[in-house]
């Protein structure tokens, strides 16, 4: 834990997306996290990121057998629908 978060200085950057009204189906009901890497701190102030680490945490995450069935890559057909949708200016950027 120490040498990806860095005794607490390193946060992990996650993003959390719900689906817009009306897409739901296409993310099987369920929302999401959006994993956005290590952002590393000094004094509380963003001072950059953690590339290398933020790759091999994913990579670890990734092969947990626990979280095998939760990874998935959006689409871009996925991607597409949601511009479609209702509601989706107010809930996703």
């Amino acid at each position: 834990m120490n040498r990806f978060f860095a005794n607490g200085n390193n946060k992990l950057h996650l993003s959390l997306v719900c689906p817009p009204e009306g897409c739901s189906k296409l993310y099987n009901d369920k929302c999401f996290a959006e994993y956005g890497g290590i952002d590393c701190f000094d004094n509380g102030k963003k001072v950059g990121d953690d590339k290398k680490s933020s790759f091999e945490l994913y990579k670890i995450l990734k092969a947990s057998p626990c979280l095998k069935c939760e990874f998935s890559e959006i689409t871009p057909e996925q991607l597409s629908a949601i511009k479609q949708c209702r509601d989706e200016h107010s809930i996703l950027k």
